[in-house]
């Protein structure tokens, strides 16, 4: 065989290769970040709960990282008149929404946007939804979380506003998108109901397998089923305590050597593209 150099799929197969091991950088930086992110929810969970009036200075003051993932005891009176939902959810095999509700603070003005729950797609228009909007004054150890700004080329939301038509389903929590809405103030975070579950099995919950894997390393190296079952008949008691989870930093890593093993490959077919057999001598 002889190497004949042809440009085009020198230049081809180059481009691609750089795309790939960009691609697997990428995922190296998504496997650290999320690595990080999950020492931080671990770090947080440990912390005492707090009731929210203890907090409140910071959550209106900022920053934000330094509380996000905190457990807080909170008590007040829903407000279903605003209920909006997170559309595009599922748990387990289940396709759904999450159920997001202003909920405002027992003793207070202020307003803060509470998930719910896990409510099956077939219930989850507005109307459906009126049989779950019980019990109106609660009280629960809620998680505290950011609100999600929108991303570069990601799908938009539909513009809100107290002019607009009522946007019931929504892509994100996006707080200051979802506040334009509503005819109050929202406090800067958003919280997950976790009253009374287990802490360990509430850590498992907020890491989701998608690959169909039965099990992943989380927290302190031990084993954590990740494979949500699918709801069965007798899960009725709707909405269903959910949290809106993260993929593991494990895939990522996965990623990042498949990216770079296609990239050797790319690079490989290029050679073999330009190798030709030698003539025979006449």
């Amino acid at each position: 065989m002889k190497f004949f150099y042809s440009t085009r799929i020198t230049l081809i197969c180059t481009i691609l290769a750089l795309l790939m091991i960009r691609a697997s950088f990428w995922q190296w930086d998504r496997h650290q970040k999320k690595q990080v992110y999950i020492q931080q929810l671990n770090s947080r969970l440990q912390e005492p709960v707090q009731p929210i009036a203890a907090l409140l200075d910071q959550i209106e003051g900022g920053p934000l990282e330094a509380i996000v993932h905190r457990r807080i005891l909170v008590s007040g009176t829903f407000d279903f008149a605003h209920e909006i939902v997170l559309r595009n959810r599922r748990l387990g095999d289940d396709p759904g929404v999450f159920v997001l509700t202003p909920l405002r603070l027992e003793g207070s003005a202020k307003v803060v946007l509470v998930n719910r729950g896990f409510v099956p797609l077939a219930l989850s228009a507005r109307e459906e939804r009126l049989q779950f909007q019980r019990p109106q004054t609660v009280e629960f150890t809620g998680l505290i979380k950011e609100s999600v700004a929108h991303r570069w080329l990601a799908p938009r939301d539909p513009e809100s506003g107290r002019e607009l038509p009522w946007v019931d389903a929504w892509l994100r929590v996006d707080i200051a998108s979802i506040q334009k809405q509503l005819p109050y103030p929202l406090l800067p975070i958003w919280l997950e109901i976790m009253d009374g579950e287990d802490l360990s099995v509430a850590q498992g919950k907020m890491v989701e397998s998608r690959s169909g894997r039965d099990e992943l390393l989380f927290l302190g190296g031990a084993r954590v089923n990740m494979v949500q079952q699918p709801i069965t008949h007798a899960d009725r008691d709707y909405p269903l305590a959910v949290y809106d989870s993260v993929i593991p930093p494990g895939r990522h890593l996965g990623y990042v050597y498949e990216w770079a093993f296609m990239a050797l490959i790319t690079v490989l077919i290029g050679i073999i593209l330009q190798l030709r057999p030698r003539r025979s001598a006449e």
